[in-house]
């Protein structure tokens, strides 16, 4: 492999390298330094990552090598086998994922996409443009905090203030790419408080720019030229970005009148949107689980304190002054799953969901982050009607020291 990178330059991939998977190209590029850079030449000057082809899921996760040096693993669903990277991300918060990028946010919790294989970075507008951050300076005018509102507080209330990496682990909920970054044409969403309020930016913007006045979004999902957005009452409104102003309108209404289950929206290879609400029970140790549809957990921790979701969004406004972030019990052993109590496609044309059973041929892939929906037969490791789920909490950033909540659920 040494000397692969003086191989001689091409603006055309050999076939070789057009059948050559983002696996085999990780395994070269992890070996040691040298072939490091072997693997970076051909990349980049061969142009393999402009190749989009269709590629089966990863999971990227971070953890401390043996040499107590930080590292950044690729785990690979089909192989079951983990690639290391030489990414140094690992102090860096993840709230989405698309495309083969990340979006995080750094130690001062500003927020950057990241590609995990390639290392390419775009920074992100400031989060000192969002409405409802404020910076504030020192003395000698560093910035050294921010001013906002965490979780369950309305901005009626009076302000907190965090440390420039503390703001991250409460203000960021979710974010959303709706295409490819390296194309330069993207918009990328976020879920934050106060109360999951969305705001956006365009490549190349200077800002973040707040959406139309609605709150308590959870999820959402590109189709086409829209973004359909999902509240925790099971509503979807739609946003058109294509005008000079954002365009929104509400193609589905709210499905009940109380917040409990944790609620997503996936768009199928059909075209569907499929709308799931999603059960997640604690229980001790050798305790059953109650419901029927029980996943098989791969991790187990100890869960942080929740606010109870039982309540509807005016009631949860108005009880807003008394309630505090989660903070860590470590003292009772419980196991976490995520169950999935209902699923519905929803007919947009009909402005109505369909309860369904079965995922049919398709497979999902959801957690805290972009969900998104595979067609089985294109993936022949994958099994259809199946859900892989990674941890769904919106608190997971203070379980740090926790094993995660992942499993594979076959309906």
């Amino acid at each position: 492999m040494a000397g692969a990178a003086q191989r001689k330059q091409s603006n055309q991939p050999s076939p070789a390298h057009r059948v050559a998977g983002c696996y085999n190209l990780v395994r070269a590029g992890s070996v040691c330094s040298s072939w490091h850079g072997a693997y970076t030449t051909i990349r980049d000057d061969l142009g393999l990552w402009k190749q989009r082809q269709p590629q089966a899921p990863c999971l990227l996760y971070t953890a401390e090598s043996a040499s107590g040096e930080s590292t950044t693993v690729l785990y690979s669903v089909t192989e079951k086998k983990a690639y290391t990277l030489r990414q140094p991300i690992r102090s860096w918060y993840f709230i989405g994922s698309a495309y083969g990028w990340l979006i995080a946010a750094d130690e001062r919790s500003e927020l950057h996409l990241v590609n995990p294989v390639t290392g390419d970075q775009i920074a992100l507008p400031s989060i000192t443009t969002i409405k409802q951050v404020t910076p504030i300076y020192d003395d000698n005018g560093a910035l050294s905090e921010y001013s906002s509102w965490p979780a369950g507080n309305s901005e009626r209330g009076p302000p907190s203030t965090f440390g420039l990496s503390e703001l991250r682990e409460y203000f960021f909920d979710k974010a959303f790419l709706s295409s490819d970054p390296s194309t330069g044409s993207y918009i990328v969403v976020l879920i934050h408080n106060t109360w999951g309020k969305l705001s956006f930016a365009r490549a190349r913007d200077d800002s973040w720019t707040p959406l139309p006045p609605h709150d308590c979004f959870t999820d959402c999902v590109f189709k086409d030229d829209l973004m359909y957005a999902l509240t925790r009452l099971g509503a979807i409104h739609a946003f058109d970005f294509c005008g000079p102003a954002v365009k929104q309108s509400v193609v589905l209404e709210k499905m009940k009148d109380y917040i409990y289950e944790i609620m997503q929206i996936v768009l199928a290879p059909s075209g569907d949107l499929l709308q799931l609400w999603w059960k997640c029970e604690c229980v001790r140790k050798g305790e059953e689980v109650s419901h029927a549809k029980q996943p098989h957990p791969f991790y187990n921790y100890t869960p942080d304190k929740e606010r109870d979701e039982d309540e509807d969004e005016d009631e949860a406004e108005d009880e807003d002054d008394e309630y505090s972030e989660p903070e860590r019990d470590d003292s009772e052993p419980y196991t976490r799953y995520s169950t999935l109590a209902k699923a519905y496609r929803v007919n947009l044309a009909a402005k109505e969901p369909v309860e369904i059973s079965s995922l049919g041929e398709n497979v999902l892939f959801v957690g805290q982050n972009q969900s998104f929906c595979l067609f089985a037969q294109e993936h022949p490791q994958l099994k259809a009607n199946h859900i892989h789920i990674t941890d769904m909490d919106q608190y997971i950033i203070l379980q740090k020291d926790m094993e995660r909540d992942i499993a594979i659920l076959d309906l």
